[in-house]
């Protein structure tokens, strides 16, 4: 049996901020700010997949409130098309790491979210 990424946490300066970059810009399905159960820290979340008993496909992205001391991050997603998604970060004046380009997996590119984080695309080949 081999471990399974099942969760992503971003800590950041602003979550409204980072919710509509990543919602907006980006295509990522971020919900509603929130605070739930003891969790008393206004976050967002977005989720793929199901916790289902005998199979757990999800896959969760957490944005929350940066502590003092906070790190920065690299995430990644699939999109499925770079250069729609790459023209709205630049006119949003996002900050550029690397410009679309091919590679054997695909077409890829990384820019700097809000926070300083380091964001990567990438879009499949086509017909895969």
């Amino acid at each position: 049996m081999s471990a399974r990424l099942l969760e992503i946490e971003l800590r950041v300066a602003d979550v409204e901020r980072s919710r509509r970059f990543y919602r907006d810009l980006v295509g990522v399905p971020v919900g509603e700010l929130e605070t739930h159960g003891t969790d008393t820290q206004s976050h967002v979340h977005a989720t793929w997949g199901q916790w289902t008993s005998g199979e757990a496909t999800l896959l969760m992205l957490n944005i929350y409130p940066a502590a003092p001391d906070k790190t920065q991050a690299r995430i990644g997603f699939t999109v499925p098309d770079l250069d729609v998604v790459h023209e709205r970060l630049r006119a949003a004046g996002t900050q550029i790491l690397q410009a679309p380009e091919t590679r054997p997996w695909g077409r890829t590119a990384a820019y700097i979210d809000p926070d300083g984080n380091t964001l990567s695309l990438t879009e499949a080949p086509h017909g895969e």
